[in-house]
């Protein structure tokens, strides 16, 4: 399950990724730190969404020790 707080996050970074790629015609070379900013949101969400899941998979099969659940 995705929170809205992910996408919002994301998607403010998103926006401003677009315009510039429209100002500069999608050049691969232009807006980099645009899209370095929005993929390393898109990366840090990810892997919260996998600890988030290992932490209730942990949960549900009983293993309940304090490692598991960080």
């Amino acid at each position: 399950v995705r929170c809205s707080s992910c996408t919002t996050r994301s998607s403010k970074l998103l926006l401003p990724l677009n315009e510039c790629r429209r100002k500069h015609l999608w050049w691969p070379w232009s807006c980099g730190h645009e899209k370095h900013a929005y993929e390393a949101c898109q990366y840090h969400d990810y892997v919260a969404r996998v600890k988030e899941l290992k932490r209730q998979d942990a949960v549900a099969s009983g293993s309940r020790t304090l490692l598991d659940l960080e």
